[in-house]
Formats: C-alpha cells, sequence, structure tokens
C-alpha cells in the first residue's frame, strides 16, 4: 500500500471519528435525555410504593445529569467540523464537567445499582430491608462518596495557555491565546498516576463483577426456594391423594 492509498484511509477514518462525535453521540444522549425524562416521570407516581422506585428514581436524575454533561461531548471533539477545543469555556468544561462531576455522577449510579442488587438479595433472602427504605441518607453518602473518590482525579488535570500566531484577513500576524488540557505536576507522580487507575478499575471491573457476584446470589436463592415451594405443593398434593 503507497502513502497516497494510506493517507486516504487516514483521512476517511478521521472524518469518520469526527462525525460520531460531533452527530452520532450527541443524538443518543439526546435519545437517553428524553427515555430518563420519561423515566422520571414514571417513578414520580405516588402509587409505586416499593423502595426499589425511589432508587430508580434518583438513578434517573443521576443518568439525565450524566447525560447532559456528555451531550457537549462535541465540543471538544469535533475535529474538523469545529474549531472550539481551544476555547477557555470549552477546557473548563472538559476539566471540570466533563472529567469531574460527570465521573461523580457515574459512580454514584453505579452505588445505586449495587444498592438495588442488595435490596433484591434481601428480598429473596427474607432479610429485614428496614436500612433500605433511608433511600435519601443513603444516596446522599453515595454522592458524598463519588465526590471524595473522584477529587484527586481533578487535581491530575490541568488547563495551560499557549499563543499563537496567526495570519488576519489583512496578511497581517496577531496573537491569540490557545487553552489545552494536559496532566499536571500532581497527574505526573505515581499517586496521581495509581489513583486514576485505581477509579477506573473500580468503575469498569470491580463494581461490575460485585454486582455479578450479587445477582447470581439473588438467582441462585430464588430457584432454591422456588424448588422447596414445588417439592412442599408435591407433597401437599399427595398428602392430600392418599387422604382422599
Amino acid at each position: 500500500m503507497n502513502s497516497t492509498a494510506s493517507n486516504q484511509i487516514s483521512s476517511i477514518w478521521t472524518t469518520s471519528i469526527d462525525f460520531i462525535n460531533t452527530f452520532i453521540i450527541p443524538s443518543i444522549c439526546f435519545f437517553g435525555l428524553v427515555t430518563n425524562l420519561v423515566n422520571i416521570k414514571v417513578f414520580l407516581n405516588k402509587e409505586l410504593k416499593d423502595i426499589a422506585f425511589r432508587y430508580y428514581l434518583v438513578n434517573g436524575f443521576s443518568n439525565l445529569f450524566y447525560l447532559s454533561i456528555c451531550f457537549f461531548f462535541f465540543t471538544f471533539k469535533c475535529g474538523q467540523y469545529c474549531q472550539l477545543g481551544s476555547l477557555l469555556s470549552v477546557q473548563v468544561y472538559l476539566w471540570v464537567f466533563y472529567r469531574y462531576i460527570k465521573g461523580i455522577f457515574a459512580l454514584s449510579i453505579i452505588f445505586i445499582q449495587i444498592t438495588l442488587s442488595l435490596y433484591r438479595l434481601f428480598i429473596v433472602t427474607n432479610r429485614n430491608c428496614e436500612i433500605f427504605k433511608r433511600y435519601k441518607l443513603i444516596c446522599f453518602i453515595f454522592f458524598m462518596v463519588s465526590a471524595f473518590i473522584y477529587t484527586p482525579n481533578f487535581y491530575t488535570q490541568t488547563i495551560i495557555t499557549t499563543k499563537v500566531n496567526v495570519t488576519s484577513s489583512s496578511s497581517s500576524f496577531k496573537t491569540i491565546e490557545k487553552y489545552t488540557q494536559t496532566v499536571s505536576s500532581i497527574g505526573k507522580t505515581d499517586i496521581g498516576k495509581w489513583t486514576v487507575i485505581a477509579v477506573t478499575i473500580w468503575r469498569g471491573f470491580i463494581s461490575l463483577v460485585i454486582m455479578v457476584i450479587i445477582d447470581i446470589c439473588t438467582v441462585y436463592r430464588m430457584r432454591k426456594q422456588l424448588k422447596q415451594t414445588h417439592a412442599f405443593k408435591s407433597f401437599h398434593f399427595l398428602f392430600n391423594s392418599f387422604k382422599l
């Protein structure tokens, strides 16, 4: 493959990625915003008495804020479709909202999902579920813990300013300021690096494993109870048959 063909493929690939980041991802986020608004409207119904619906309501609001932040992803990933990435406002959004606040909501959603899995397990095993009724306090604690966990990540990034000379319409040079995101001095340390890695591993692997283990235990206990119920009914039927 010659360099011309390679450059063409690279150009097509870059254009495709820019198109996805600019149009496809915001469209998916918009669809998610609409569906979560519908979910929130449903879970606000006072006739839904089960405490699980309260957690689903909080989860719906968390997803709504999460997707609202993700919607503006295109501002720093639009590539050839716009030139917004070097603006200070965009870099502040990327640093504060996209990488920090979005992470808090994402982690809180994971905590809520784990709590719902535990709630189902408690119901199946006939354990006391009174603690889950304090959903406001529990969810508040989740958000505080998530903010605490993500705070070190906030300090691993910083915004730097660079001055660039550009040619104006009158063929004269002028200096403009561009803003970019970079790793801070804290982010370059071993503690900063491992903090980011630890949070990423928790979100991407450990939390998923915990939920899967809890759900497997729930399914196992449910099947065990169903078998016991079926055996009891069979025994009761045979007893009544002999009695007759």
